[in-house]
């Protein structure tokens, strides 16, 4: 009777706390890095150009790990983006109803110009920007505003996705500004509690807020400026899923390292590196390459009484050299396989 009556109690209690499993929770993850892209890339209010976006990510998952539904996850992203976007709107419905455009219209339209954002690659966040450009139009001359090419949106456009299981995103791409600020202003007192909220976060994987924002700011970078989806055969969404699950059993930075190698890896892209200084790598002073369907020794740079040039390799850490390999290949971006 002891054991049936604790069984009940802990069930009693899981039902009650609402408990959520690692599939929803990864769902609404997913929710949460398709909204944070669309609004950190292409909706050109001064708030959202204003705050740490890497922290943001962090705070967001962090935010979202609490929802119990899908009520609550559009409740949540509308409290969340409110500060920094407050004309975006997240509705669990349908039906999605009409955006309205008046709501972003100021009275005196004549004393505003139009803010956008135009991007050629991504150099939002990037330490290497090169040849990649973003400018948010009209903003701040000699840092943004100018324009990289002719063509721009039309107020009054909205990008309307699906974000999520009946989870909807309305995000205008141009709004109006002057001088001062983005219509329309958000309340100041939003914008510092959550920069408040961002200053407290620490950068470490060692919590999962941070190990899922890795993988979220990763997505979406790639998501919308990686140009080759058309030529790869690949599931994007699938992977953003296996890698979000995969931050839930990562237990240290190595792991994690390898959750976002292999992340990336099936992108195919040489350019592709990812790495971590903490986490330290050594390789043994021998060369081999497969011979004949073996993996031979072929050159020593250290002397070993117990290996020989020559030598055939059967076990690497106690797996096969074919399973070793397989393994390894599925943590490396490149267009070819690595031999």
């Amino acid at each position: 009777m002891k054991k049936i009556s604790e069984l009940i109690i802990i069930i009693g209690l899981c039902s009650l706390a609402g408990c959520v499993g690692t599939e929803q929770k990864v769902k609404n993850q997913m929710t949460f890095a398709k909204a944070y892209g669309y609004v950190k890339y292409f909706h050109p209010s001064d708030e959202a150009s204003s705050i740490d976006w890497a922290k943001f990510s962090i705070f967001g998952a962090n935010e979202i790990e609490k929802c119990r539904s899908i009520p609550q996850v559009t409740k949540t992203l509308n409290r969340l983006f409110k500060p920094i976007a407050p004309s975006v709107i997240f509705v669990a419905s349908d039906e999605n109803p009409e955006y309205n455009i008046n709501s972003i219209t100021p009275d005196n339209v004549a004393e505003y110009r139009l803010t956008f954002w135009q991007h050629q690659g991504v150099s939002v966040d990037m330490k290497l920007k090169g040849a990649y450009k973003s400018s948010r139009i009209n903003r701040v001359p000699g840092v943004e505003g100018e324009k990289i090419f002719s063509y721009q949106p039309e107020f009054g456009e909205i990008t309307v996705k699906k974000i999520g299981d009946g989870i909807y995103c309305q995000i205008p791409l141009v709004l109006y500004c002057n001088e001062k600020y983005t219509y329309p202003i958000t309340d100041s007192s939003l914008i510092k509690g959550l920069k408040t909220e961002l200053n407290k976060i620490e950068l470490n994987t060692g919590n999962l807020s941070t190990r899922l924002a890795n993988v979220i700011i990763t997505y979406n970078v790639f998501q919308h400026f990686y140009p080759y989806f058309d030529v790869i055969d690949i599931n994007w969404d699938n992977e953003l899923e296996k890698a979000l699950t995969r931050c839930y059993t990562d237990i240290n930075s190595t792991d994690h390292l390898l959750t976002l190698q292999k992340f990336t890896a099936p992108l195919r892209d040489g350019h592709c590196y990812v790495y971590n200084n903490s986490v330290k790598f050594a390789a043994p002073p021998i060369a081999w390459e497969w011979v004949e369907n073996q993996l031979v020794i072929t050159n020593l740079f250290k002397e070993n009484p117990n290996i020989q040039i020559g030598d055939a390799v059967t076990k690497i850490n106690g797996i096969s050299p074919e399973k070793h390999f397989q393994e390894a290949y599925s943590l490396i971006s490149a267009g070819t396989k690595s031999s």
